[in-house]
């Protein structure tokens, strides 16, 4: 604002953050926090809650602790809504034991945690895997009186989905649509998913059946879990009819999608069309990476010609791809 000939006061810079933190714009937020702090302004806590809100938005929740160090260092109290923003940017990593501390400062300083903070603190012990953990807060969470909304069901079914409990978050989409909650994308998603690694194979594609009938169009994580779930239910033909009505659609497939489809073709007994895929993984620009290479390599051992595994083997490590124990198994095992 300086070369402007301008000077602004905490209000202005405080718009300007906010627009900032709203924009996804961090680099702009530091920089306008930095000029604020040469013109010897002193910051609020609307200041710290936008550059703590842009840090979330850009996955950077080492910044936004940083932030929330610096603020009590000079003094300004955080409220709940910088409490709730800490543990959103927190939440875009995976320290559950953060989490559970910023937490628990918070209801030192004597403020109340509502379902923003209960939702948030629950996602970041689902991206942690701590299920458990999740559940507890879940049910601290009733206990105190607050509703859950569709947030809170999505992060936990998600929990339950990496603790591989698909029961039990069956029963939780049960219970939110019992409140009168409709489940979003996000919580198909994180349902699919759970079923898909519960083994709940039919499961997923009924759910599947079941959110497009709602009007909810799936996006790449949708198909990706069920191709995946196609994969383990030995439904090659499935996983292949699934891709293409994702490619009709108009979206593109990533390493989780394609790896998933080559993975249903071999086990499906179709080694040459899961070949075809890994040759064809450039055409929607993926890299292949170890789990890629296993698959084609097992695939060519299954093969009229097993000795390809080897050329596919030397193909990975010119693409400096890292062999696992997998690969090395796969390749000691495969006839020549």
């Amino acid at each position: 604002m300086r070369r402007h000939g301008l000077r602004g006061d905490v209000i202005t810079y405080n718009a300007l953050l906010t627009a900032c933190d709203k924009g996804r714009q961090l680099d702009r937020a530091l920089e306008v926090f930095a000029e604020m702090q040469r013109e010897g302004i002193q910051p609020d806590v609307i200041t710290y809650n936008s550059l703590i809100g842009a840090c979330s938005k850009s996955s950077q929740p080492e910044r936004a602790l940083s932030f929330f160090e610096d603020m009590q260092e000079r003094g300004v109290q955080p409220d709940v809504v910088i409490y709730n923003s800490l543990l959103s940017a927190i939440s875009k990593g995976s320290s559950p034991s953060r989490a559970v501390e910023v937490f628990e400062r918070m209801q030192t300083a004597g403020l109340k945690p509502d379902v923003i903070t209960f939702s948030a603190l629950i996602s970041c012990c689902a991206k942690g895997c701590q299920t458990a953990k999740a559940l507890h807060f879940f049910e601290v969470m009733k206990t105190r009186g607050l509703k859950p909304d569709v947030i809170t069901y999505s992060a936990l079914i998600s929990a339950c989905e990496k603790g591989r409990q698909a029961d039990r978050a069956l029963q939780l989409f049960g219970a939110m649509q019992e409140e009168g909650l409709e489940p979003n994308i996000i919580t198909f998603n994180a349902l699919i998913s759970a079923c898909e690694k519960g083994g709940k194979h039919e499961k997923s594609l009924q759910l599947f059946s079941t959110m497009r009938a709602r009007g909810i169009w799936p996006d790449v994580i949708t198909y990706s879990a069920l191709i995946s779930a196609c994969e383990k239910g030995g439904q090659a033909a499935r996983a292949m009819q699934l891709f293409r009505e994702m490619l009709k659609n108009g979206l593109a497939p990533n390493i989780i999608t394609l790896n998933a489809l080559i993975s249903a073709c071999e086990k499906g007994g179709e080694p040459g069309k899961a070949v075809e895929i890994f040759n064809n993984m450039g055409r929607w620009g993926v890299a292949p990476d170890v789990i890629s290479y296993n698959v084609v390599i097992s695939s060519h051992s299954k093969g009229p010609e097993p000795e390809r595994a080897l050329e596919v083997f030397e193909q990975m490590q010119d693409a400096r791809v890292t062999p696992d124990v997998i690969t090395y198994l796969l390749l000691a095992n495969h006839r020549v």
